[in-house]
C-alpha cells in the first residue's frame, strides 16, 4: 500500500507533506527515500510509535519534523 499512498500523496517532489497518522514512520520513510527534496511533518499521539518513528527517520535529519 505504500506505493499507492505515495502515488496519490505526492504532487510536488520538493513539497512538504504531513503524515497525520505517522505510526512507526513507514510511509514517511518511503516518501523521504523516494523524493530527496521532499520534507515531512509527522504527527502521532502514541508515544511508543513516535519513539520508533524518531529512530527510523533519524537518517533524514532536518527533512522530517515529528510531533
Amino acid at each position: 500500500m505504500v506505493r499507492e499512498a505515495l502515488e496519490f500523496w505526492v504532487s510536488d517532489p520538493a513539497g512538504v507533506y504531513m503524515d497525520l497518522t505517522l505510526g512507526c514512520g513507514g510511509h514517511s520513510e518511503a516518501l523521504l527515500a523516494k523524493h530527496p527534496q521532499a520534507r515531512g511533518i509527522g504527527v502521532d499521539w502514541d508515544h511508543e510509535s513516535l519513539a520508533i518513528a524518531r529512530e527510523r527517520l533519524a537518517p533524514w535529519g532536518s527533512r522530517i519534523n515529528l510531533r
